[in-house]
């Protein structure tokens, strides 16, 4: 299939996609919107996560909760002690706060990238169509690359946002 369009009326060599490349547009779209939504599920997971530690450590680690459980039986406080020692120890280990940001920004890019691939599927024809589709992908790697090293991997998650995603598109399908 030819690649390059002449254009007499503007006079310009234009690139547009071959069949291939709309179809691996279509399919980038698709899986950058299950990311964007694997990300975005990870954040509010990890959020919460860091909601519940904050709030828990300030509930035990306060003087009057402690004095009252304290007079019924002695040992407590030393166990609420432990318990937030141990929360406050998983939370900087883990590094909560940053690895929410992380994700956010994950899930912010992959949307963004999602919404990338859409638009240029809306418009397959536009000058420097194939140039855009070389960037798309390569920002899908770079963050692909960042996400394998910096963000954890639930497949069981992965496999709800699939599902999610293709089986409306699967129903589309099989209706026509």
């Amino acid at each position: 299939m030819r690649r390059l369009r002449f254009q007499c009326r503007v006079g310009i060599l234009r690139f547009v996609l071959t069949p291939d490349q709309t179809l691996t547009v279509w399919n980038k779209m698709h899986e950058a919107r299950v990311r964007s939504y694997y990300f975005a599920d990870l954040t509010s997971r990890y959020a919460k996560r860091k909601r519940r530690i904050t709030g828990l450590s300030f509930v035990l680690s306060s003087g009057a909760v402690a004095t009252v459980v304290g007079e019924l039986e002695p040992w407590i406080p030393t166990a609420m002690g432990l318990v937030v020692a141990f929360m406050t120890g998983y939370a900087v280990a883990v590094n909560l706060d940053q690895r929410v940001s992380l994700l956010a920004k994950l899930h912010m890019s992959w949307e963004h990238l999602s919404n990338e691939y859409e638009r240029l599927r809306q418009h397959p024809n536009e000058p420097a169509a194939e140039r855009t589709l070389e960037q798309l992908l390569r920002r899908a790697g770079e963050l692909s690359g960042e996400a394998s090293t910096e963000a954890p991997y639930e497949q069981k998650l992965v496999e709800k946002w699939e599902e999610f995603v293709y089986t409306p598109l699967k129903e589309e399908a099989n209706a026509a």
